[in-house]
């Protein structure tokens, strides 16, 4: 039913953090309706459950398992739809049921960010108050070329992938997954 409403993002495009961000609105969708058929197979009703508790500890483990991968970029694509996309899908239906799953679908996500901000946050405040969710990369600053060179494409990695690469590559560790949405200006490579 998914592919009848859009396509989801194929992460060769370039954009990544759109495209992580597409990928677990389909994905989160898909985890939603898998783990509620799941509680009630083993004989649970689905709102006796604290699915907050459940996507807490899947996020733990996702993160645990992206940071000590030696893959850790082909990993998030594994792990940052179902446990973070799923969250974000299951408060949104916790909200106003199927509904609400249909406005995500008409107005979905456009980066990770505001996956960990959680589902219906605003935007955060930056330095620039006409600022959006997705900064645009040429815009928060780009790589000074020399004149023999010139920009072809631009990409992003966004709040997650980013700080992969942060604690991966600089050894430098995060307080708390809450941070992460916090006060992200962008990046851009070219």
């Amino acid at each position: 039913m998914q592919y009848q409403r859009a396509q989801p993002a194929d992460p060769a495009l370039g954009d990544d953090d759109g495209g992580l961000a597409r990928s677990a609105v389909f994905e989160g969708e898909a985890e939603l309706y898998e783990e509620r058929a799941t509680a009630i197979g083993f004989g649970y009703q689905p709102w006796d459950i604290d699915w907050e508790e459940v996507y807490d500890d899947f996020q733990d483990r996702s993160w645990q398992q992206v940071t000590q991968s030696s893959s850790a970029y082909a990993m998030a694509w594994r792990y940052f739809p179902y446990a973070f996309g799923g969250a974000s899908v299951h408060r949104a239906w916790k909200q106003g049921g199927n509904a609400a799953l249909r406005a995500v679908f008409d107005e979905p996500p456009a980066s990770t960010r505001e996956f960990l901000s959680g589902y219906g946050s605003s935007p955060p405040l930056s330095m620039d108050s006409g600022a959006a969710w997705r900064e645009d990369p040429d815009a928060v600053g780009s790589p000074i070329l020399p004149p023999a060179y010139q920009p072809v494409s631009a990409a992003r990695f966004g709040a997650w992938l980013f700080e992969i690469f942060r604690q991966r590559r600089l050894n430098v560790s995060v307080p708390g997954l809450e941070q992460l949405g916090q006060g992200f200006l962008g990046d851009g490579t070219a």
